[in-house]
């Protein structure tokens, strides 16, 4: 796989990278957010190796953030190695996330109904917004993870 990530100008905007040829095997992985052509463009550089520790490390919290971006995400260039780890993205994500432990359901059990007496005992209406958001946060995990689906947030 050639190439690496290298300062460029796009549009004006200094600071941002392009592919170029020779890759740098130091490089682990690199992420940048810039505008180009009146596009904001998010870069995920990874090398043979950076992304199997993203995928792994994506399995173990439960968020396919990495596999998912693989697996839908359109080549637009590549030799023929890209379709293999488009592959492994797929079916990583369609193994679902690791499985919890009884002690990990447990503890999310006690943390569930803390945050349910904490909601109870509360007389502050503010308190009882932010109170109530963190219960449906840690129950929609605890119902998905315990389920083996993948949990989200954000995009």
């Amino acid at each position: 796989m050639a190439g690496h990530l290298s300062k460029c100008n796009l549009s004006g905007n200094n600071g941002c990278y392009c592919w170029n040829t020779s890759f740098n095997l130091g490089v682990r992985h690199f992420r940048e957010s810039f505008i180009a052509y009146d596009w904001q463009i998010e870069v995920f550089a990874h090398n043979l190796k950076s992304y199997q520790h993203y995928f792994e490390s994506d399995y173990n919290r439960g968020r396919p953030s990495l596999p998912r971006m693989v697996s839908e995400g359109i080549i637009l260039k590549g030799d023929g190695i890209i379709d293999s780890i488009k592959c492994e993205a797929k079916e990583l994500f369609s193994k679902g996330p690791e499985k919890w432990s009884t002690e990990i359901i447990n503890t999310k059990r006690y943390l569930i109904t803390d945050i349910l007496d904490d909601f109870i005992g509360c007389n502050n209406r503010a308190e009882e917004i932010f109170i109530a958001n963190t219960l449906a946060e840690v129950v929609s995990e605890f119902v998905l993870r315990t389920n083996n689906k993948w949990i989200g947030s954000s995009k």
